[in-house]
């Protein structure tokens, strides 16, 4: 029931921001790109007033290239004036430092990876931000978002200049 916890999220205060694809699902990541847009397509007629934003694909690189994932970034922001991420595996770029993934996005959904301290997560916002030239929210940086190290963590991506976090 996505629509009620939307808008308990929304009456909340906060600013959901809806995933359209994951990352463990071959069903999903398999079909083809016309398929994908259909999805996008009905997800933004049905949840686009309760969200603030989107997020193309959970860890892009795994299963699609740089064009196909600017191509559906391009599709789901003809069909939503709200601003789409791109997240992909660790580092920037991901695990193949492309970052030819980001080019028509509005923000990098950044993952850090784990056992970073403050000082890393600190480089690697300014580095994103830099190379991109795209706002960066931090995004799978601590196993345990609750405790006190995560915190600092995203208080620290934060401070560099992320605008916002996704742990």
């Amino acid at each position: 029931d996505w629509e009620a916890q939307l808008d308990i999220l929304n009456a909340s205060g906060l600013k959901p921001v809806l995933w359209l694809t994951p990352d463990d699902s071959k069903t999903i990541t398999s079909q083809s790109l016309d398929s994908q847009k259909i999805h996008f397509d009905q997800m933004v007629n049905r949840f686009d007033g309760k969200v603030n934003g989107y997020v193309a694909c959970l860890e892009c690189d795994e299963y699609w290239s740089p064009a196909q994932v600017q191509a559906l970034v391009t599709h789901l922001k003809s069909k939503t004036n709200k601003p789409v991420g791109v997240h992909l595996t660790s580092g920037l770029g991901g695990h193949k430092g492309n970052t030819a993934y980001y080019t028509n996005a509005d923000y990098v959904f950044l993952q850090f990876g784990w056992d970073k301290t403050p000082a890393e997560i600190t480089a690697m916002v300014k580095q994103a931000m830099i190379v991109t030239g795209k706002p960066v929210v931090a995004s799978e940086y601590a196993h345990e978002s609750r405790k006190a190290a995560a915190r600092a963590l995203g208080d620290a991506a934060c401070a560099a200049g992320a605008i916002g976090t996704g742990n």
